[in-house]
């Protein structure tokens, strides 16, 4: 489409136009070309739905908005920072401090949402289901030009409301792949912003790849997601990670599952990764161990979580108790007895668990696992499913006894956030 002489892209929704220019002048001979042409078909224009989104800065916007008043008769309240279109917000710069209402309005209807869904009585990994498509699709959609930082920490709280989740044992980033890519809000929302922008491309309406270094754009937002989990572009509208190969776009969508599998377990290796970097006991003593990402055990691990219920998860995500660990939460002295078998050691989950001979623990206790992920994660090493599975269940027994006697003997004024 051209207005005098001005080249633009216009898409139209039924009865609403939505224009990109480049210019100043462009925008001027737009709406004055529109003003002139509606009346020949015997229409007029509902110029109070006329809403322009300058792009940069600050103070670009505001030189913009000056320099339009004096050559477009319009009132001030046209110019606008954001727009929504489509339940989309268009912002013309990709600062965090322009509020996007739609999306703030639909993190508000998906914390609603979970709260409703925290009320259901149902199993863990239904309730997982329950947010994903309920919760979690509502929030997520429509972050295509920037990345919700702020918004992301509301999201997360969402997510613990809806599963009713108050832990605070378990290691952040092992919780996030054990609840899966479709409740992390910065995997989905920039998976998103990746599959429309693909296909975007695939109808040949994204061109530029110089844009992938511009901020603000919906290439840069997508390239800059990709970094995060270990791509790199290495040509246009193609990206390279370290282990997992090459990924790009083409006009017939070749490989496109496998490509978006890749992805997925980029995340699960970042997640991983960020995993061994925490400032974690365990996580300190996983390096120690020289452990590696296994993606095998790790789908097993997963697996084990969903048929053994929270008790297991827990523990396969590192969150185990013991009266070591209820003593610090509580600020009280470290106790250095075992007061189940009166050992005169520190009674920590590796002896209440694996070495303590009280009847209430060994009942269960297959032979002491070598290896340091199965000792202290109980993740199946995948060469005896039946023993993997024997850890599982006394790890789940192990815990769920710790609690029960915590709770027979909590103080009223303890802190009971490490005992769901």
């Amino acid at each position: 489409m051209t207005a005098q002489d001005h080249d633009c892209t216009t898409v139209t929704y039924v009865d609403d136009r939505n224009t990109v220019v480049k210019s100043l002048d462009a925008t001027v001979s737009l709406v004055n070309s529109w003003r002139r042409e509606a009346p020949r078909f015997g229409m007029k224009e509902n110029e109070s739905k006329l809403r322009i989104v300058p792009r940069g800065g600050a103070g670009k916007r505001q030189q913009f908005k000056q320099q339009l008043a004096a050559k477009l008769d319009c009132p001030e309240s046209v110019v606008v920072d954001t727009h929504r279109i489509l339940g989309v917000d268009f912002a013309g710069a990709a600062d965090p401090d322009i509020p996007l209402v739609t999306g703030n309005a639909r993190l508000d209807e998906a914390d609603r949402r979970a709260r409703r869904v925290a009320l259901i009585s149902q199993g863990r990994e239904r309730m997982k289901t329950f947010l994903a498509t309920s919760v979690a699709a509502v929030a997520q959609w429509g972050w295509w030009r920037r990345e919700p930082r702020q918004e992301l920490r509301k999201f997360a709280k969402i997510m613990r409301t809806g599963l009713r989740d108050a832990s605070t044992t378990w290691s952040k980033y092992l919780r996030m792949i054990f609840l899966g890519h479709r409740l992390d809000g910065s995997f989905t929302t920039g998976f998103q912003a990746w599959s429309m922008l693909r296909g975007a491309y695939k109808v040949g309406c994204a061109k530029n790849w110089d844009l992938r270094g511009r901020a603000g754009t919906w290439l840069n937002r997508v390239n800059r997601w990709l970094k995060k989990l270990g791509w790199r572009d290495v040509g246009p509208w193609r990206w390279r990670h370290a282990e997992l190969g090459d990924i790009f776009w083409d006009r017939e969508s070749r490989d496109k599952d496998l490509h978006d599998h890749a992805l997925r377990e980029s995340w699960r290796k970042q997640c991983f990764s960020n995993f061994l970097a925490q400032d974690r006991r365990d996580a300190t003593e996983a390096v120690a161990q020289a452990v590696q990402y296994d993606s095998d055990r790790l789908k097993a691990a997963i697996a084990a979580a969903s048929e053994h219920g929270l008790h297991a998860a827990a523990v396969l995500g590192g969150g185990v108790v013991s009266d070591a660990l209820f003593t610090v939460h509580c600020k009280e002295p470290l106790p250095h007895q075992c007061q189940w078998c009166f050992s005169h050691v520190v009674p920590g989950w590796d002896h209440q668990c694996w070495l303590c001979p009280c009847e209430a623990f060994s009942a269960t206790r297959p032979a002491v696992p070598e290896d340091f992920m199965q000792r202290r994660f109980a993740w199946p090493r995948l060469n005896n499913k039946e023993y993997d599975a024997a850890v599982v269940r006394h790890v789940v027994h192990v815990r769920q006894a710790l609690l029960s006697a915590r709770w027979e003997r909590r103080p009223r004024e303890s802190d009971i956030s490490i005992n769901t």
